[in-house]
């Protein structure tokens, strides 16, 4: 069945007879049955409420456009419901209503607002290839049964705040072009968002995942890198794939919950990068006043908060050779750079001839520096068995 996307409806006459366009600026006859025909698909239009009430009774509404603002508020829904293939020309109201049997919204288009807020879907609800054109908002919503976005798109912000998903919640391959908001959603099964497209803020702030959060390979809309700006502070999760998918973060806690999460799946490899990117972001959240901006900037310049072994030795290297420069210019003796480079040597006149002040607290505080460098390359090689 061939589909129409359009972001607005608009009646016009011509030649005494009345056509629909929409934005595409193709424009159909209007039959006196108020139809009109797209290639093989009929599409009937909705334009009063006694129609509205009529077709709730047998919950047809497949291939319907409605011209009018649509307010289901607190209606009931006793039959399977099907919006399949529906355009909504002007806003819609489903505030608190309740859908006792199985709902379909396969490739809805919504060109304005759609409110689902305190909905109850008691059976499997479908909104397979839906297109939301302005907000969608589903605030405390309940999905008692299997929740399916699969590939949904959202083109303004998505609202799940607080929604609840009893079973299976399927995103993936869904596109969010701007937030998408699941504050203090509860997912009781898996949450599937792999493959999925954002463009903004992913908001998983104080959500629960009971089960598998699956972020296997998702997107970022403008050049489709796997980079996703996820918010997961105060977050319950059980366990979550996230396979390829980088993360690009503002706030310490998601990464926290990461490396936590990670540990849990035995993840070494993974919770050492989720641990790196923790200390990296709260390295930038410091000013410079606060000291421990300044230990920190050490920490990540010596060895990459311990994970990189060889930026340790190059540092140790490098300070080697400075201080040694520093002290005894480029005068070469084998024997006094062995001394100098050995951990345990500590007197400078067993090392040098002609020494003065400044060259002893030179010495001093090269050792000082040998010591944490050599104990940030153990760390370093100690990467993947230390405590996270």
């Amino acid at each position: 069945m061939s589909r129409i996307i359009p972001t607005s409806v608009e009646i016009f006459i011509k030649d005494d007879k009345e056509y629909l366009s929409f934005s595409n600026g193709v424009g159909y006859e209007i039959s006196e049955q108020k139809t009109i025909r797209t290639n093989e698909t009929i599409y009937y239009l909705i334009e009063k409420e006694s129609q509205i009430d009529e077709r709730i009774i047998t919950g047809d509404f497949k291939c319907c456009i409605f011209l009018m603002g649509v307010c289901f508020e607190n209606k009931e829904f006793k039959e399977p419901t099907n919006f399949d293939f529906t355009i909504f020309a002007q806003g819609v109201n489903f505030y608190s209503v309740t859908f006792n049997q199985n709902v379909d919204f396969e490739s809805v288009t919504f060109t304005q607002n759609a409110d689902f807020s305190f909905v109850t879907f008691t059976q499997d609800a479908s909104f397979h290839s839906a297109t939301f054109i302005k907000e969608a908002n589903f605030y405390s919503a309940t999905f008692d049964k299997y929740a399916k976005f699969n590939p949904a798109t959202f083109t303004q912000r998505a609202n799940f705040h607080s929604v609840t998903f009893t079973q299976q919640a399927r995103f993936e391959g869904a596109e969010f072009t701007q937030d998408a908001n699941f504050y203090l959603a509860t997912f009781a099964q898996d949450a599937v968002f792999n493959f999925a497209t954002f463009g903004n803020t992913v908001d998983f702030q104080s959500a629960k995942f009971n089960k598998v959060l699956g972020f296997h390979k998702v997107n970022v809309a403008e050049d489709k890198i796997n980079t996703v700006k996820l918010n997961l502070n105060n977050t319950t999760v059980n366990r979550i794939d996230y396979n390829d998918t980088k993360f690009t973060v503002d706030n310490r806690e998601t990464f926290l919950t990461l490396k936590s999460v990670a540990l849990k799946q035995n993840d070494q490899i993974k919770a050492l990068e989720f641990h790196q990117q923790e200390y990296q972001t709260y390295f930038k959240s410091l000013s410079r006043k606060q000291f421990d901006k300044w230990i920190l900037g050490f920490e990540y310049w010596a060895s990459a908060f311990g994970t990189s072994t060889t930026r340790a030795i190059m540092c140790l290297i490098g300070i080697t050779l400075l201080f040694y420069l520093l002290i005894n210019g480029f005068h070469y003796d084998t024997k006094a750079i062995i001394d100098f480079i050995s951990p345990l040597s500590h007197d400078i006149d067993t090392i040098f001839c002609n020494i003065d002040g400044w060259d002893r607290w030179l010495f001093f505080f090269y050792k000082v520096l040998q010591i944490v460098l050599v104990y940030e390359i153990i760390k370093s090689f100690r990467k993947f068995s230390r405590t996270l």
